[in-house]
């Protein structure tokens, strides 16, 4: 009697293991299968801290909203609001924000980092962008340079996300149009 119950309670826990783990990949194949895809341009990082390990970390311009002392003092640290995106020469960018989910808009779900005077600043989850190890240094280096604050030749670096209901991933970074993983390979090639 005892194996018995012991045998149900172990396939009962195996199959709650594996509900989980559905769950969770699913969500995120949802997104990619359902989502719709914008581009965010990202911002440049601090070299020091940019490559860790096999992703790049990402800025975004959007990580940083100014407005009106008014409009930013309604919103605190830790609160979940909504930043609705339009639509601005390729890329998108905020509209407004609101602490109502919005309806029929793009939008993302994000939490106040914090809000001091004119500015609100955003924690965006999907800042790491994993990569093959073989082309993760050379990317790093390529995304530095391409981003830097210093370049007068501005290239348009940007990454392309798939939204869905609020909640976003990343699906590729470009650097003026192309695939930061095909500029990686073709400049690992060339040395």
């Amino acid at each position: 009697m005892k194996n018995k119950l012991l045998s149900k309670f172990l396939i009962a826990i195996c199959v709650l293991q594996l509900i989980v783990l559905v769950f969770c990949v699913g969500k995120y194949e949802f997104i990619l299968h359902y989502g719709k895809e914008i581009r965010l341009r990202t911002a440049p990082v601090d070299p020091v801290d940019i490559f860790r390990g096999r992703y790049v970390i990402l800025n975004y311009d959007i990580q940083d909203y100014v407005s009106s002392k008014e409009v930013v003092k309604k919103f605190h640290r830790g609160e979940i609001c909504y930043l609705i995106l339009t639509p601005k020469d390729g890329v998108y960018e905020i509209s407004r924000i609101t602490h109502s989910k919005p309806n029929n808009e793009i939008f993302l779900k994000l939490k106040v980092r914090y809000s001091y005077d004119k500015k609100i600043r955003f924690d965006i989850p999907f800042d790491r962008f994993y990569m093959q190890e073989y082309k993760a240094k050379k990317a790093e280096e390529l995304y530095r340079k391409a981003n830097s604050r210093s370049r007068s030749d501005k290239s348009v670096c940007y990454a392309s996300i798939v939204v869905y209901d609020g909640d976003a991933l990343i699906k590729d970074i470009y650097i003026n149009g192309v695939a930061i993983a095909e500029l990686a390979e073709s400049k690992s090639e060339n040395n």
